[in-house]
């Protein structure tokens, strides 16, 4: 299951330099930054 998990999350790094893909990340982040997250 490991392995799995490891060889799924890898497959990100092909996508990171997209426009669309990298545009739309900076954009969470940018939300994410204007709000507080509960914690509990």
């Amino acid at each position: 299951m490991v392995d799995i998990h490891f060889s799924l999350s890898d497959r990100i790094r092909y996508y990171w330099p997209h426009p669309r893909i990298r545009q739309s990340v900076e954009k969470l982040i940018a939300n994410l930054n204007n709000v507080t997250l509960p914690l509990d």
